[in-house]
């Protein structure tokens, strides 16, 4: 959540400030009020008089000062946010509500035709209010654009999922690998010789490295707990710098093992479906990443939060 924001962050270029504006011009066809203009609406949630640059909102409004809903906020418009799961939910409520705004649709008049042309039962309630009709009518219209819809819809269960069954291919691979390898003897050898040897090598054990792998790009491996920083930025400098101090909180020997598979994230990458890629992007969203880096972050940089991720719920 940002916690009020200065006004010379986020301005659009060359804005025309006044007394009463932070930017006289009109975007989206507002301008951008310095308090929020009073109406029954701002009044009723006391929101009237009150500074835009004081206005506490979550970072899903990450656009700053071009963003139509804090325009429309500083003229006393209704406003609100809907709190998405997945970054998938936002881009699609994002396309869905872009679409209708081109069109240029009033919602309430389209509920409401649309409730007068069907056999719809009334509200529950005796009197309604008329918020309450309206919404009655909003929620009849919303059912039936997803009953046209349904046909279209696949068997979403995860066990029959692509990324699932590529998922439970690799876990079988990897267990037949490590059957293989128990069968193979060690040969024997001198002792000082086997001793010398395991100093020069000093490998990695293969198979944590492999097992912090495939949790990682796991799209249904999430935990718990949110393990990466809302703060944190999606270029490949930042994430790095983040992964170095993480040695201080996973130990020298775990820190080891992520960054070798950090060095393979090319590779992990060219190896993962695309649809799964989808799915891991939703996943860094849910393990704490805003939606904007969940969105904007590259390949690479994306596989390196999940292995680093991976290992921090291992702590």
């Amino acid at each position: 959540m940002m916690r009020g924001f200065k006004t010379t962050q986020g301005l659009p270029a060359n804005p025309v400030q006044t007394k009463s504006h932070l930017d006289s011009r009109e975007i989206y066809g507002k301008t951008m009020l310095r308090k929020i203009a009073p109406s029954a609406w701002s009044s009723k949630y006391g929101l009237a008089g009150q500074s835009m640059e004081q206005v506490k909102l979550v970072d899903l409004i990450w656009r700053g000062w071009d963003n139509q809903h804090l325009l429309a906020l500083s003229h006393a418009s209704y406003m609100s946010m809907i709190v998405c799961r997945k970054v998938n939910e936002a881009a699609f409520l994002q396309a869905v509500l872009s679409l209708v705004r081109e069109k240029k649709w009033d919602l309430d008049d389209l509920a409401s035709h649309f409730y007068k042309s069907q056999s719809i039962a009334e509200p529950t309630k005796s009197h309604p209010s008329v918020e309450e009709v309206k919404i009655h009518q909003a929620q009849a219209l919303a059912k039936f654009l997803i009953e046209q819809v349904e046909p279209f819809a696949t068997n979403m269960s995860s066990s029959s999922s692509p990324a699932q069954q590529e998922i439970d291919s690799l876990r079988a691979q990897l267990e037949a690998e490590k059957a293989r390898n128990s069968q193979i003897a060690e040969p024997q050898q001198a002792p000082k010789r086997r001793r010398l040897q395991e100093k020069q090598t000093a490998p990695l054990p293969l198979v944590l490295k492999e097992d912090l792998v495939q949790r990682a790009v796991n799209p249904e491996h999430l935990g718990e707990r949110v393990l990466l920083n809302q703060t944190l930025g999606h270029t490949k400098q930042s994430i790095n710098s983040w992964v170095k101090r993480l040695k201080q909180t996973i130990g020298a020997t775990k820190h080891d093992e992520l960054t070798a598979a950090i060095a393979r994230a090319p590779e992990i990458l060219k190896d993962t479906p695309k649809d799964r890629v989808t799915l891991l992007r939703d996943k860094l969203s849910h393990l704490g990443c805003t939606v904007t880096v969940a969105t904007k972050i590259r390949g690479p940089e994306m596989i390196t939060l999940l292995l680093a991720a991976t290992a921090l719920a291992d702590v």
